[in-house]
């Protein structure tokens, strides 16, 4: 009964927290409920390092080449094209990737994306968190521009399997709303 007891308090406790930074800084939203709305998934996966993006072919984790001629910011690979030129590829860390696939999304009836936030990312202290914060700062802004919804979701596959529990997702929702708003 005590330990039914404390969960409770526990989700009471979760839920207020959550419903008081829902209004921390906006008593309005565009977007009130999702029913109804087109979404997508946006992880943010391919990050270049030191300027590059795959440097060998052993590295690629895509499974089809986008067409690259709509970005304003590309980055070298190790890959060349069947012509010999250098294969290029976009950064999800790039303000100009992140608003050019919410200028997508406007165009194409997607109304909206649940922003993945991984849960060794949401970390304080690590650099990971540093850039994924970054990237959502950047979707934030591109939503607003776009008129499209935004969402976070958790990632909890980075969960330790001993003795961690979730609350650390309490503390980066409190990071993202005084932080960013």
């Amino acid at each position: 009964m005590k330990k039914q007891i404390t969960i409770l308090i526990a989700f009471f406790l979760a839920f207020s927290i959550g419903a008081s930074a829902q209004n921390k800084h906006s008593r309005t939203t565009k977007y009130p409920t999702y029913k109804g709305l087109v979404m997508a998934g946006y992880q943010g996966w391919f990050i270049q390092k030191d300027g590059k993006m795959y440097p060998n072919a052993s590295s690629i984790r895509i499974d089809l080449w986008p067409d690259m001629s709509e970005y304003k910011q590309t980055y070298p690979t190790g890959l060349k094209y069947a012509d010999g030129t250098t294969a290029t590829f976009f950064s999800a860390t790039d303000k100009s990737t992140i608003d050019l696939h919410f200028k997508w999304m406007k165009e194409y009836g997607i109304d909206g994306v649940f922003m993945q936030r991984f849960f060794n990312y949401a970390r304080p202290g690590t650099q990971q968190r540093k850039i994924f914060s970054k990237m959502f700062s950047d979707a934030l802004e591109s939503a607003s521009k776009y008129e499209r919804a935004i969402a976070v979701e958790y990632d909890l596959s980075g969960l330790k399997a001993t003795g961690e529990d979730c609350s650390m997702i309490i503390e980066d929702w409190k990071y993202l709303v005084d932080s960013l708003k």
